[in-house]
């Protein structure tokens, strides 16, 4: 660890021109792809709604009730949380660093940095969490094949 930390210390990373323009280019990017992030949630959010009330006018017509609806609707209600938080991470990514590239400003740099190792390491843990999930279904899948024989 020491070593580490005094070749750290004799390294200086710079940040050059080019590195400077590509930065810039990506936050351009990133946040047009927060932006769309963004609409296709409230597109989600909206969806969901449609997507309950027609459940519950055929649920109340064929006498089911409004559990479907409802179910419906905190299932979107999930999917659009997990969908929101790396999107905004990724949307602050985009807007600190054009200030830390412009105006040299360490601190934005650092914020925007962490914003960008936040979305990463969210959307690493829900793909491994989602890879559990698929194991659990193949696993249980196999049992029930099993079981059936």
């Amino acid at each position: 660890m020491e070593n580490y930390n005094q070749l750290n210390e004799e390294a200086n990373l710079k940040i050059d021109q080019t590195v400077k323009a590509e930065l810039l280019e990506t936050a351009r990017w990133t946040k047009f792809i927060a932006i769309i992030g963004f609409v296709f949630l409230g597109l989600l959010i909206l969806g969901a709604i449609f997507v309950a009330a027609g459940i519950s006018i055929v649920s109340e017509a064929a006498s089911l009730g409004n559990s479907y609806g409802i179910a419906i609707i905190l299932l979107y209600l999930m999917i659009a949380v997990l969908y929101f938080f790396p999107i905004r991470y990724l949307y602050r990514f985009s807007v600190l660093i054009n200030p830390a590239i412009i105006y040299n400003r360490q601190e934005d740099f650092n914020r925007a940095m962490s914003y960008q190792r936040r979305m990463f390491k969210f959307i690493g843990i829900l793909c491994i969490i989602v890879i559990g999930l698929y194991a659990l279904i193949f696993v249980s899948a196999l049992i029930g094949i099993g079981l059936s024989k």
